[in-house]
């Protein structure tokens, strides 16, 4: 990704946003959402916030831990920035596609070795997503009376997300342990696609990226196979940051003074609501996330609250952290001045 188109990006994201503001507000007077949201505790607020901030700082110390491993010395505070760097380009691109390129261009500026900064990363986001799938369906088994009547109205698209997430484990899988098969299979399907004459000058450098991507797995299969305590480590990790995640949403509830509900059912609503619409191509699922969360946290929050507390619960969770995200982004070497950009997607 250039500066440029870094920039267009973040045009995106913010045009997306303010329409979903626009359609979100139209059914609520704007005074009636300021009073609402003037009324929330500030004290719990911060607390979540401050939450998510713990919540990307873990991801820069499953960084760090999983590079000493690999003879790697980065500092805590330069992993930690690199997780801010991904957060916030992984919250303006599609699917997420932006943060590892971003992160292994700060950690290679930074003169970390870059094959070792993509296995890096590689392992952390494949635990992460291996993490999520078992966590939701951890989750769903424990409460699925409660969750059942939340599900029923957004299940098709709960299965699609739950649905790519699972082909998604099941292909990091696949290429982490049996990666010469899917080498051949990927290549097969390569180059019957060169048949197509727009595709044909295309193949070579397609080829040569199946066999850099195949290469990267199989490299963090062996290095998960030497080092076991790494995966359980990194997965104890994951598994708290994805606590953190979920409850978040019960910070707002509280600032909103509604004790009726237990953490642990809004834990269980977060889950499905990051389940169905995690892998979807929308920057910061920006949109569909705030209208899927308008259905799920229906039952656990009045009318009068619901757009209120929806839109606390995106602001803080995704919208103050990737400003704050913007802020660590103009403190990092991320870009050169002068010369040729580099170009990371």
């Amino acid at each position: 990704m250039t500066k440029n188109r870094g920039m267009i990006f973040t045009g995106i994201t913010a045009l997306l946003t303010a329409v979903t503001l626009a359609v979100l507000l139209k059914g609520m007077p704007v005074s009636q959402l300021t009073a609402a949201v003037a009324g929330a505790k500030l004290r719990w607020l911060a607390g979540g916030f401050s939450l998510m901030l713990l919540y990307v700082a873990l991801e820069g110390v499953c960084i760090k831990i999983t590079m000493e491993t690999m003879e790697e010395r980065p500092s805590l505070w330069n992993c930690v920035r690199y997780a801010f760097v991904g957060f916030y380009f992984s919250g303006i691109t599609p699917s997420a596609s932006g943060g590892q390129p971003a992160q292994v261009y700060c950690m290679g500026k930074d003169r970390f070795s870059l094959p070792k900064s993509t296995l890096c990363l590689l392992l952390i986001s494949s635990v992460y997503q291996i993490g999520m799938l078992v966590y939701g369906a951890g989750v769903y088994a424990a409460q699925h009376s409660f969750l059942n009547e939340a599900v029923s109205q957004v299940k098709k698209l709960l299965f699609l997300g739950a649905g790519l997430n699972v082909l998604l484990v099941g292909g990091i899988l696949a290429l982490m342990f049996s990666p010469a098969l899917v080498e051949r299979t990927a290549l097969f399907c390569v180059r019957l696609a060169g048949r197509f004459r727009r595709l044909r000058p295309k193949t070579a450098a397609m080829e040569s990226r199946v066999r850099a991507l195949t290469e990267d797995y199989a490299a963090g299969a062996e290095h998960i196979k030497r080092n076991p305590a790494l995966v359980a480590g990194l997965f104890v990790i994951t598994l708290l940051r994805l606590t953190i995640l979920y409850l978040m949403p019960f910070f707002v509830a509280l600032a909103f003074g509604v004790s009726d509900q237990t953490a642990f059912h809004m834990i269980g609503l977060q889950a499905m609501l990051t389940l169905a619409v995690s892998s979807l191509p929308f920057p910061g699922s920006v949109g569909i996330s705030e209208g899927t969360s308008l259905l799920l946290f229906g039952m656990m929050f009045s009318s009068g609250l619901l757009l209120p507390a929806v839109l606390l619960v995106r602001g803080i969770s995704f919208y103050a952290v990737l400003g704050t995200s913007g802020l660590v982004l103009l403190s990092s070497p991320l870009f050169p001045n002068k010369g040729k950009q580099p170009q990371l997607m």
